[in-house]
């Protein structure tokens, strides 16, 4: 795969991890469902050694996810443990929801401080060091706390992050710029999280019809209250009692609900927020949605003390997406587009907290968004500017950065970068793609 890489051409670096649940899937195929043996547990050895021996530069897990959340802990640790024969490190994504599928009314949700403290016991028994995905509050407050309540859990969480670093356990982490309206991106179309019956009824047109007969919403509740079909769990009325509260309305039809989140509109009327949500969805069908941050990630609106993931020192930013264009558009059922983050987390991140709230100088926050991901990661020579690294430039005006996507259309490109160089290469020149492809696959030790 590196080799196909590197023939077609990249214009960024590209930086590998081996999945641990892609080799899980590889050697237990369908048959995932259950503890591996000790036979499986050597072959999934054997292919993450090959993986490191290939360039990867550390293993991660989707402990939330399918085949992983079924792998124990003594598997989880062993596997790790080969990463200290290659100077690696250990990324997971920490069991933070529990399995994300099968999810019915009722159900049990893990206490997400547990998640943490099962990545920190890896790192301490392994010895290997532990770059945590995605930080976040480590305790739910169902209903949301206060802010003082909030502002706690977030140094508590904090706390827990300290304590293990000042035992000697090099544990590190990202997080995401919750601060940012519609920067995630799980719609966008108030009917796309209901993308199973989307599917089924081929266009968001005919979905509207269908939700308009009383039988065929029984039964699309039904299926949501089962777990029948996979619905995201912040959004799931089953595990999130707040869930209306976090889908918001930025176009209808009817003007009167724009900006506004189920919640407020179901309050209004008096009416059970599901039904609202299908009400919206048969009056406009192209209707446009925005899912923001929940309990479980960081709670919209922003306050600043939730800038306190981000001064952390073991802080680097994360922005959990893919590389598109600006044409991206996925042409069946749920239509999805890429969030805002895709385009301008990191200039939102300088404008909010450099120029905004001068919280960081900018050095400072150049550091959270390059160097301190470099180090984490063991990569070499690249995430500072100093003689003999590499040449992996950006120049921007600071004053004249700003954010141009919005939760309606969010695949706009930010103003104020005017050159981008990888390896010294102007990929970017006067705001515009060069075509120029000198990116590299960045392989451990390199």
């Amino acid at each position: 795969f590196f080799k196909v890489v590197e023939k077609r051409g990249i214009s960024m670096n590209y930086v590998p991890l081996v999945g641990h649940g892609t080799v899980r899937y590889c050697v237990m195929g369908n048959d995932y469902k259950r503890r591996a043996t000790k036979v499986e547990r050597a072959e999934m050895e054997g292919l993450i050694r090959q993986a490191m021996e290939d360039g990867c530069i550390g293993l991660s897990t989707g402990l939330d996810y399918d085949p992983d959340v079924w792998a124990s802990k003594e598997e989880i640790n062993e596997h790790v443990s080969i990463m200290k024969d290659y100077d690696a490190i250990y990324a997971p994504h920490w069991r933070r929801t529990g399995r994300r599928r099968g999810v019915k009314f009722g159900d049990y949700r893990p206490n997400k401080m547990d998640g943490i403290l099962e990545a920190i016991e890896t790192c301490r028994k392994t010895g290997v060091p532990t770059h945590l995905a995605h930080l976040t509050p480590g305790w739910r407050l169902f209903p949301q706390g206060n802010d003082i309540m909030e502002e706690a859990n977030i140094r508590a969480t904090l706390k827990v992050i300290d304590d293990a670093r000042a035992e000697g356990l090099d544990v590190t982490f990202d997080s995401m710029p919750w601060f940012i309206f519609g920067g995630f991106g799980v719609m966008p179309y108030l009917c796309s999280l209901l993308a199973p019956w989307l599917r089924e009824q081929g266009s968001r047109e005919k979905l509207g019809e269908w939700l308009k007969v009383p039988d065929y919403r029984k039964e699309v509740k039904d299926a949501i209250a089962s777990g029948k079909w996979f619905i995201r769990f912040n959004y799931n009325p089953n595990t999130n009692p707040q869930w209306a509260e976090y889908i918001w309305v930025v176009k209808h039809k009817n003007r009167a609900y724009e900006n506004r989140n189920i919640a407020q509109i179901a309050k209004e009327k008096g009416e059970n927020p599901l039904d609202v949500w299908f009400d919206l969805i048969c009056e406009d069908p192209d209707s446009r949605g925005v899912a923001t941050g929940t309990a479980d990630t960081g709670n919209f609106p922003w306050k600043p003390y939730k800038a306190l993931f981000h001064q952390h020192p073991a802080h680097s930013l994360s922005l959990d997406t893919m590389v598109y264009d600006d044409k991206r558009e996925q042409k069946v059922p749920p239509y999805r587009i890429p969030n805002i983050n895709t385009y301008s987390g990191f200039p939102a991140f300088l404008i909010k907290f450099v120029r905004e709230m001068k919280l960081f100088t900018l050095e400072e926050a150049i550091k959270h968004l390059s160097t301190n991901a470099a180090e984490a990661y063991r990569i070499k020579d690249r995430g500072v500017l100093k003689p003999g690294s590499y040449a992996d430039i950006v120049l921007f005006d600071l004053e004249g950065l700003k954010v141009m996507g919005d939760p309606v259309e969010p695949r706009r490109y930010p103003k104020g970068i005017e050159y981008v160089f990888v390896n010294g290469v102007p990929v970017v020149e006067k705001g515009k793609h060069t075509g120029k492809k000198p990116g590299r696959v960045v392989r451990r030790g390199t």
